[in-house]
């Protein structure tokens, strides 16, 4: 709608036009995923204000590190922007909110609102496909001609959160376990049961459409450090024995393995594995 198309609409009050360009803009951001990629994991040299750097020996200056940056953004679309001064002042202030960037194409007359990945509230998503390069990679690269015999420190990556797909868990040796060889900062851990189609494959295009957890279940595995163990928590008040092949595939795979990776981290960590039922498109 825009005031050419209904003639009526500057004649609105003020309060009720922001309230309708607001009703065009995208829904909140929620679970926002960002589908893993390869080449992530990248050496960076400290610098001399940072907690480990070394003024003595500049052979323990380097961290291989989980460089979130690199990942593909995500692309919004915000018709409201163009459409004339006083959408584009609303639709402004929801980019701010949202911590979009505007970015001007050389191939394209209009500008694409854009997300990057932001580790305090967005979730990693691995695929089924790339689980393997994703467990292997932080090694592999190591061998690689600039890293091979360098003296590294491997801090964990930022994001705390991962979701992946539901057959990996029955498909896949401990997968759980190998989180905590690289990934030794995860909290959570989603496990998705239906995983749609044609979900973006892992291109040199650099933008992804826009994906979220769905259906998130109020029940999920968490580590209780008191007694050392996982367990059921609800959130949902329900009781009796749990139904669904989720959940048992939940249990098959955290076994003591899992439990000897979780107490070795120490105190004041937490951690805990949520089903949902599916991923969305925007």
């Amino acid at each position: 709608m825009t005031p050419s198309t209904f003639t009526l609409f500057p004649n609105l009050p003020p309060e009720l036009r922001d309230l309708i360009w607001r009703h065009t803009l995208p829904p909140n951001i929620q679970q926002a995923l960002y589908i893993y990629r390869r080449g992530c994991w990248q050496p960076r040299y400290l610098q001399e204000d940072e907690e480990d750097y070394s003024p003595d020996d500049p052979a323990l200056n380097l961290n291989f590190e989980f460089h979130h940056a690199l990942l593909k953004v995500v692309q919004f679309d915000i018709p409201a922007f163009s459409v004339n001064r006083e959408a584009q002042s609303i639709a402004s202030a929801w980019i701010k909110e949202h911590k979009l960037r505007i970015r001007c194409p050389m191939h394209s007359p209009s500008p694409i609102f854009v997300r990057e990945f932001d580790p305090e509230l967005d979730t990693l998503y691995v695929p089924h496909e790339r689980w393997d390069e994703f467990v292997r990679e932080p090694l592999d690269r190591q061998f690689d001609a600039d890293l091979l015999h360098r003296n590294l420190s491997c801090p964990p990556p930022k994001f705390t959160r991962i979701a992946i797909d539901e057959s990996i868990l029955g498909n896949e040796p401990e997968p759980i376990v190998e989180f905590f060889e690289w990934y030794t900062s995860l909290e959570e851990l989603f496990i998705v049961s239906d995983v749609p189609a044609g979900l973006p494959g892992d291109d040199n295009i650099m933008v992804q459409p826009r994906m979220e957890l769905d259906g998130m279940h109020r029940i999920s595995y968490t580590w209780s450090e008191n007694r050392e163990k996982l367990e059921w928590e609800r959130q949902d008040g329900s009781t009796g024995a749990l139904r669904g092949e989720v959940y048992s595939l939940i249990e098959e795979n955290s076994g003591e393995k899992l439990i000897e990776k979780l107490t070795e981290r120490g105190r004041g960590n937490c951690f805990r594995i949520r089903p949902a039922s599916s991923i969305v498109c925007r």
